[in-house]
């Protein structure tokens, strides 16, 4: 079977960016792509994939909306990229040929848990799936976590859907394009393969999409591209008339949760059964139809407020019913809380969760892998970056330009992370730009804004791609008028969102001028680089300011530290200290990059960090306990 495409022509007329041709590909091995550094989970996985094939990332993909049937196609795929002609030539044989050419997905191309050596701005993967014969009846949806940054995607031969945005998730309803799924009285082994093919474009800081920190020449702050699925694949079933999302808006004071449901193809005789869950224990439930949201009140006694001393979430499950059956069944989670910014009682402007002051204490994560890149290696690489980052005396995660897969803020919801998101950047210089800017923002906030955990926006950092600011503000707002919006975090400021946000290398330093209707935040600071031989990823390293050893790292961040503290009673509201680990040359993080050493030890961290119940120098300012043991994985 030919592929009837021009990868050029293709990418001209869908994307309209101008992509360059790369060096042929050799094929490679399963494996590291020429060696490279290894996270302890990385290691594990290549070791297990050395014993056999290992899927990776086998963790229910969206845990905000759960079925109970899904099918993950993440593993080996074959990949074929541009050879010396610039043309991606595809084997006429529908047949995968591992592992001649072959990737292991989620993992970006270049990475080393890829297998692939490096990426190129245009690659075509391809795989095998069967559907199972118990989802005979069903509608098939294919979904995406993340794929950078376009993607045209056929099912055997048959065109299902485009996406463009290398941040967000997507599906495409493939139901038509399948080969006919076995009747549910015979075995699996009866279904018949089908061809899935996905062919990627990703033009990095060529193009007119949002990239974050990506680069094709890496170096200082600027680190290496994820090009291609960076996210999980998944199939699941569902019926015609489906419940899609639910969302929920909690009222702290009254108890009271509005659910508001959306379903697909709904019918006269729809209705939905809404229960909610503390733990095990059923505490809320109502019946009712779908033209309009449904109130439910949560007993005083079991209204419990998500912080991060107490990240509590509620379990809701949803059923749709016909008549008295029901044709689906989704489960989520929801949290009680607000975020607000309300002057103290001198008039300074101050972050409040749940109508009580807080500080946030943020440390900034880039959220790269040296194996992995953007993916990290495991779900539990994901849990012990998060756990140590709390452990460590921090209340906030300044998730700095990148946007996470969901599992990454579910983590946050659960272990109780307050994330300070950034939108990542784009050049935005040019008109179109802008309004890919814009489209891919509206799909950030409306793919990640039912996670508790998240309190900030930052829409520019340092002035990257930032333009018309005050009309963002307002298109944000409108989005998702529930969380805080730091406007321009340390560079031009436009007296607008919530935040007057500066940075200061080494630092600490706040903004000069108080204003009377936003919080003061440092929004990065530090920055301080110590080189640990063995742990590094180049010779070639980079940072601010420089320590000679642990002793010398901890004397700095100690006197930061308590700088820091000085500027609480003058208005500081908020601080994300540079940086958690290092990445690629930057090496100013407390955590090296591979995750194998602390810096400076952990109990002295914690100490520093630790300011318990209230701060004397301005007791309106709450600092969360500090508890919890540093996990397994850095700094063991």
């Amino acid at each position: 079977m030919r592929f009837p495409l021009n990868i050029f022509k293709l990418a001209v007329v869908l994307f309209m960016i101008l992509l360059r041709t790369t060096e042929s590909a050799t094929a490679v091995e399963p494996g590291p792509a020429g060696g490279g550094m290894l996270t302890p989970w990385g290691e594990v996985l290549l070791q297990q994939q050395a014993a056999g094939p290992v899927l990776p990332h086998l963790e229910y993909p969206r845990p905000t909306l759960i079925r109970d049937r899904w099918r993950n196609l993440n593993g080996r795929w074959d990949i074929f990229l541009p050879d010396a002609d610039g043309k991606i030539h595809v084997p006429d044989s529908a047949v995968p040929n591992h592992p001649a050419r072959s990737i292991l997905v989620p993992f970006p191309a270049g990475s080393v848990l890829s297998g692939v050596p490096a990426a190129a701005p245009q690659m075509h993967y391809r795989t095998l799936f069967t559907i199972p014969a118990d989802w005979s009846g069903n509608r098939v949806h294919l979904h995406f976590g993340a794929v950078d940054w376009g993607a045209v995607v056929y099912v055997n031969g048959r065109e299902v859907g485009r996406h463009l945005g290398g941040y967000t998730p997507f599906f495409l309803d493939i139901t038509e394009a399948i080969h006919a799924i076995p009747a549910s009285d015979q075995p699996d082994s009866a279904a018949q393969s089908n061809l899935l093919d996905v062919i990627v474009f990703d033009p990095t800081q060529s193009g007119d999409q949002i990239r974050g920190k990506q680069s094709t020449e890496p170096t200082g702050i600027w680190y290496g591209a994820s090009s291609g699925i960076w996210q999980s694949v998944w199939l699941e079933p569902v019926p015609a008339s489906h419940v899609r999302r639910i969302e929920t808006e909690t009222d702290i004071r009254t108890g009271t949760v509005d659910v508001r449901l959306d379903v697909s193809m709904p019918k006269p005789n729809h209705f939905v059964a809404v229960e909610i869950f503390a733990g095990e224990e059923s505490i809320a439930e109502l019946y009712g139809g779908l033209n309009g949201p449904l109130r439910l009140a949560i007993p005083v006694d079991k209204l419990v407020l998500w912080t991060p001393d107490s990240p509590f979430l509620y379990t809701i499950v949803v059923r749709l019913l016909e008549g008295e059956t029901a044709i689906d069944r989704v489960q989520g989670y929801f949290a009680a809380r607000t975020v607000a910014i309300l002057p103290d009682e001198n008039g300074y402007r101050r972050v409040n969760l749940n109508d009580r002051p807080i500080f946030l204490q943020g440390i900034i994560d880039q959220g790269y892998w040296p194996d992995g890149m953007y993916t990290a290696p495991s779900d539990a690489a994901v849990e012990s970056d998060i756990r140590t980052m709390k452990s460590l005396g921090f209340n906030t995660i300044r998730k700095h330009a990148k946007v996470e897969s969901e599992r990454w803020y579910a983590w946050c919801d659960r272990i109780g992370m307050l994330v300070w998101q950034d939108i990542p950047n784009g050049n935005n210089g040019t008109t179109a730009a802008q309004h890919q800017f814009e489209r891919e923002l509206a799909a950030i906030v409306d793919a990640r804004r039912r996670h508790p955990s998240i309190v900030v926006w930052t829409l520019f950092n340092e002035g990257r791609g930032q333009h018309r600011t005050a009309e963002l503000v307002a298109l944000l707002r409108k989005l998702d008028p529930d969380r805080l919006i730091d406007a321009a975090s340390g560079w031009k400021d436009y007296g607008v969102g919530d935040f007057n946000d500066v940075h200061q290398f080494p630092g600490p330093a706040m903004p000069p001028q108080h204003d009377p209707n936003r919080a003061s935040v440092l929004g990065s600071y530090g920055g301080i680089t110590l080189i640990v031989p063995g742990h590094l990823w180049t010779e070639e390293t980079w940072g601010y300011r420089h320590a000679t050893d642990s002793e010398a790292l901890l004397r700095e961040y100690r006197l930061r530290n308590g700088q820091l503290r000085e500027l609480l009673p003058r208005g500081l509201a908020a601080a994300a200290f540079h940086q958690f680990t290092d990445v690629e040359s930057e090496c100013n993080g407390l955590v090296t990059y591979d995750r194998r050493r602390l810096k400076i030890p952990p109990e002295d961290l914690k100490e520093i960090n630790r300011i318990s119940g209230r701060d004397r120098n301005h007791p309106g300012i709450q600092f969360p306990a500090r508890e919890e043991s540093l996990p397994d994985g850095p700094g063991s």
